[in-house]
């Protein structure tokens, strides 16, 4: 049973590679904390802000969340596109893609921005003149 937040119930190395496990493969913390078994989100980020070994193997499983986000987003745009040739997609569903796929970019964008994100240079030419150039990846 999902554990009250708060609980200081400690938690073992393999409950906690579980964790890491589990947001590889994109669950939410919110959706882990309602496992059977599992640390509530307040341990989670307490984890990520207290053991910084922890907490950067979080950081590098969030970014290959955002990998299989991307991957499942495409998968998906394919299949509906696959069904527009086919004259099978109507106005709900194509909406109901545009929204999956809006939310994807936003994910990956914050959870992979090296790859997904803006890239923004601010540059100075001799003048003094700064000069910004947002490149969109």
């Amino acid at each position: 049973m999902a554990r009250a937040i708060g609980d200081n119930k400690p938690y073992s190395k393999k409950a906690k590679k579980k964790v890491l496990q589990l947001i590889t493969e994109g669950v939410s913390v919110r959706k882990i904390a309602q496992m059977d078994d599992m640390p509530s989100k307040k341990t989670i980020h307490w984890w990520i802000t207290t053991d910084k070994d922890w907490g950067d193997r979080y950081s590098k499983a969030k970014e290959i969340s955002a990998e299989i986000y991307a991957e499942n987003a495409m998968d998906y745009a394919q299949s509906l596109m696959a069904k527009a040739i086919n004259g099978k997609a109507d106005k709900v569903l194509v909406q109901a893609t545009k929204t999956i796929l809006d939310a994807t970019k936003w994910y990956t964008c914050h959870n992979k921005p090296k790859v997904y994100g803006k890239r923004i240079d601010v540059t100075s030419d001799s003048n003094g003149e700064q000069k910004v150039t947002v490149e969109y990846v």
